[in-house]
């Protein structure tokens, strides 16, 4: 009788715990908009920022800036580092990459404004 007490402890926290999980992933996570925000954000946290690209780092990394700071982005499509490298205000969505030194976002697309 113990051990099947001790069963359906353990698998009522683990139902517990999977419809937590469904329900933050049903509800979304919360998405950064500003460099600022992004910065401050967990590794793999999606970002939708508006801005501009001002500077062309090397290869597939870009440096943009929104007004609430700047942020590498890297961008491996080619038709979305001509959009990007064309000046314009863009749209970038992506998700946030930390290497040792620096916060980075990966693009996932960019498109004009």
């Amino acid at each position: 009788m113990r051990h099947f007490t001790a069963f359906m402890i353990v698998m009522a926290m683990v139902a517990a715990f999977a419809f937590s999980a469904s329900q933050s992933m049903a509800a979304g996570h919360p998405v950064s908009t500003t460099v600022s925000d992004a910065k401050a954000s967990a590794v793999d946290s999606d970002v939708r920022l508006d801005g501009r690209v001002i500077k062309h780092i090397n290869g597939n990394e870009y440096l943009f800036d929104d007004g609430t700071g700047e942020l590498l982005v890297y961008i491996t499509d080619p038709a979305q580092q001509r959009i990007a490298a064309n000046g314009q205000n863009v749209e970038i969505k992506g998700n946030i990459v930390r290497n040792f030194m620096y916060t980075e976002v990966q693009a996932e697309s960019v498109s004009a404004r």
